[in-house]
């Protein structure tokens, strides 16, 4: 009888844990759905808000990008060019980069030398494909390699199609992204849900934004 009590007695503690054990797995898989939803739905606000300082900054780099390109076809030497005036009168970092995809002049002397094959292919397809076809493209909002800040980028093939003319806008330094700091968010949001380890949003290279 004792040994019965025993059998029993185990098969439904045994039972009770497992059901526990189901039970706190759906909770705790229900609380990460509502985190996530909440997590997601705090970055688009932000992403909206971004959207539309995006529209103000793209028609400046547009009109930027071709001011370059009338430049270069009037003066193609780009050794005579003072880079540093060219980003206090546009108010971007100029980036010219060949056929190579490598940087080969820029306001930002950090990247002279930047081989976008080396560092990021999939972004590297892409910007062959501009230099190809002509016309004006962006990406949103982007990553610095070398830093992890947070940067806006054009592009902007010359019409002769030999360089790529990249003009970048550093959106830390300015005061719209210290009212919608989305790498602030993200530590409120860490701070504020246990659950999470850490959230990282990429770029179209799969680069976190924030992270050198």
């Amino acid at each position: 009888m004792i040994l019965f009590a025993v059998a029993v007695s185990s098969a439904i503690a045994v039972t009770d844990y497992y059901r526990l054990r189901e039970q706190l797995s759906e909770s705790s898989a229900l609380q990460m759905r509502n985190v996530e939803s909440e997590v997601i739905g705090s970055l688009q606000t932000v992403e909206k808000a971004y959207y539309l300082f995006e529209q103000d900054s793209l028609d400046k780099m547009r009109t930027g990008s071709e001011f370059i390109a009338d430049k270069y076809i009037q003066s193609p030497r780009f050794e005579t060019w003072d880079f540093q005036q060219l980003k206090e009168q546009l108010g971007f970092d100029v980036y010219i980069i060949n056929e190579q995809l490598t940087v080969i002049y820029s306001s930002y002397e950090q990247d002279v030398g930047l081989n976008f094959y080396q560092c990021c292919e999939k972004l590297a397809n892409l910007l062959a494909e501009r230099m190809r076809t002509g016309g004006f493209f962006h990406d949103g909002i982007d990553v610095e390699q070398s830093t992890g800040k947070v940067k806006l980028y054009s592009y902007m093939a010359t019409r002769d199609k030999k360089f790529l003319i990249q003009l970048g806008c550093s959106l830390q330094e300015t005061a719209f992204f210290q009212h919608f700091d989305f790498l602030k968010e993200i530590d409120r949001l860490l701070a504020q849900y246990p659950l999470l380890n850490e959230i990282n949003v990429l770029n179209i290279g799969g680069i976190p934004y924030g992270r050198p």
